[in-house]
């Protein structure tokens, strides 16, 4: 005969499960998160800031969900996003296209952006880079503080 009863047993094993699935599922093992916040000077006090995260889903890809705000006071300039990758075997980096283009003014409105970024060479490093707009959806410069460290790929 068990000293335990019946209920409180299942709630032991109840509990036990639950915990495991929290420790086993909480994140994923190759997920990333991103928070830049640039701010420049030389922009008259403005900047912008990226902030989200992502996982690495394979060897060669990646998925992400980003948000962007241009940051006050005013510069004139709109702000976005885009990757950095460092592909097995090449001694340059892979650049991606502009993502979650912010030309509503500073403080007005936030911009996200996800989706999936994909390479035919494995990616051994990837990292985000806030950039400045000139009014178009292509980056006019990235500052010094616009970058993010880089995120290993731990499927490669």
């Amino acid at each position: 005969m068990s000293v335990f009863s019946w209920p409180v047993k299942r709630a032991f094993v109840t509990c036990i499960a639950t915990l495991a699935a929290v420790i086993g599922f909480a994140a994923p093992a190759h997920a990333w998160a991103v928070d830049i916040y640039s701010q420049s000077s030389t922009l008259g006090g403005g900047g912008g800031e990226v902030w989200g995260s992502g996982t690495f889903t394979d060897r060669d890809s990646f998925t992400y969900a980003m948000s962007v705000k241009d940051r006050c006071p005013g510069d004139g300039l709109g702000v976005a996003f885009y990757f950095e990758m460092k592909l097995a075997g090449a001694s340059y980096s892979s650049i991606s296209q502009v993502f979650g283009v912010n030309r509503y003014g500073c403080e007005v409105q936030t911009v996200s952006a996800s989706g999936k970024v994909n390479r035919q060479s494995d990616m051994i490093k990837m990292r985000a880079l806030l950039c400045y707009t000139n009014g178009a959806d292509s980056c006019a410069f990235v500052n010094d503080d616009g970058f993010s460290v880089w995120k290993i790929n731990p499927n490669v």
